[in-house]
């Protein structure tokens, strides 16, 4: 059985963010976006959002 480090846990938060964060912007896109690639572009505007906000709560 591995032990997990301080950093390994922190990565493993960092990506449940940020996937959070795409799928939430990927809804949004969906719902709201007025162009067909709206789910693209929501997906990767909330995984960057997610990215950045864990990096700002992490400070």
């Amino acid at each position: 059985m591995q032990s997990k480090t301080f950093s390994q846990s922190s990565s493993q938060s960092k990506k449940n963010t940020a996937i959070r964060g795409a799928q939430v912007g990927a809804a949004i896109g969906a719902r709201y976006g007025p162009y067909p690639y709206s789910v693209l572009i929501g997906g990767i505007v909330g995984y960057v959002i997610g990215v950045v906000a864990d990096e700002v709560i992490e400070d």
